[in-house]
């Protein structure tokens, strides 16, 4: 009687276990700044001295020459875990008084849904390394094949990309401080020795 109960068992532990084992690695922080870049890195370099408007109708341009760090950062007004981001994101760039630059790039179908986000984030507006594009044409968000939102992509001093986050994480935990103060330091390191 007992090999009748050992059977189905045997059969299903190693299916649960594989199940367990998936929904912890689904749930798991691999978006984490700590973590490696695992996809090609993408290039902003054929951006460098392309001048884009943002929402104010101010004119942005990459610059090649720069020592900014750069965070193409992809959301819209009706991504719940973008609405947390969003405070963050703002604190970020002030916080690294423009050595940290944010391209804050909407996806939202109509510019009235984005303008009606932006009303509960007037700091945005204000704030002078934050810039926010409507992306009309969705011309961002397809060149970097964005598929969910938020998703951001890190580039370094040297416009090379660092890191890829796909989903939302706290911008404002001491390890995300300290990954860009690290950046910038080693950044400023390397320049003295040339």
């Amino acid at each position: 009687m007992s090999k009748i109960y050992i059977r189905p068992l045997i059969i299903l532990l190693p299916i649960i276990i594989a199940s367990v084992a998936l929904f912890y690695w689904l749930k798991s922080p691999s978006s984490q700044l700590s973590g490696r870049v695992t996809e090609k890195s993408l290039s902003i370099e054929s951006l460098i001295g392309t001048k884009i408007s943002d929402i104010k109708g101010q004119k942005f341009e990459f610059n090649a020459s720069d020592d900014k760090i750069y965070i193409m950062h992809f959301w819209a007004s009706w991504c719940a875990p973008c609405v947390d981001e969003f405070p963050q994101l703002i604190d970020l760039s002030n916080q690294f008084n423009g050595k940290v630059v944010i391209m804050a790039i909407s996806g939202d179908s109509n510019q009235e849904e984005m303008n009606v986000f932006l009303k509960s984030f007037p700091e945005a507006l204000k704030a002078n390394h934050f810039n926010i594009v409507w992306d009309s044409e969705k011309q961002f968000i397809k060149r970097w094949n964005v598929n969910k939102l938020p998703e951001s992509y890190i580039y370094n001093q040297d416009k090379k990309m660092v890191k890829k986050i796909s989903g939302a994480i706290d911008w404002t935990t001491e390890d995300a401080k300290s990954y860009f103060e690290i950046m910038i330091k080693d950044f400023e390191k390397s320049s003295e020795k040339k």
